[in-house]
């Protein structure tokens, strides 16, 4: 199944695989993203969860659709051998950049996505660098991650964390 995440960003899309993706999955996801497409490039977030691979049709619309674009980055967040592999043989066929992120480092891939995205001169006059950042804990794995993450932050902004 193939499933958009909410994305704020123009010509920025978040896609959630999971499954073994099927002709059928293309058939009713690709309209709605062919929609929402510019004549710009675009970059995309592909997150593999419980990924089980593709049917050979599947395979086939997959392949069209990923030569037949302009992607400025593609990054693939998974957690397998197989899919850091699937990710180097996807680099020959698709424009730009293509990168493999394990689902730990979700943040440096969103970051890696968003540097590619140019700033409009007035939009950068009009950002603010965060002055604190607040960290809520439960402490699992993910919330050391999320700490760890929030002092990078708060390192490269200047703010305080808490």
């Amino acid at each position: 199944m193939l499933q958009f995440l909410p994305v704020e960003e123009s010509n920025l899309f978040a896609v959630r695989a999971s499954g073994k993706l099927t002709h059928e999955d293309y058939q009713k996801f690709l309209p709605e993203l062919e929609s929402r497409i510019s004549d710009e490039p675009i970059s995309v977030l592909l997150e593999l969860d419980d990924f089980q691979g593709w049917t050979l049709e599947a395979v086939k619309d997959d392949f069209k659709f990923g030569t037949s674009h302009r992607f400025e980055r593609i990054a693939l967040l998974g957690d397998k051998a197989w899919q850091r592999w699937m990710t180097a043989m996807a680099k020959p066929f698709v424009t730009g950049e293509v990168r493999f992120f394990s689902r730990d480092d979700a943040g440096t891939a969103w970051d890696w996505l968003r540097s590619s995205n140019t700033i409009e001169p007035q939009a950068a006059y009009d950002l603010v660098p965060y002055r604190n950042i607040v960290v809520a804990t439960d402490f699992s794995p993910h919330a050391l991650h999320a700490a760890r993450r929030a002092i990078s932050m708060g390192e490269q902004m200047g703010a305080n964390v808490s």
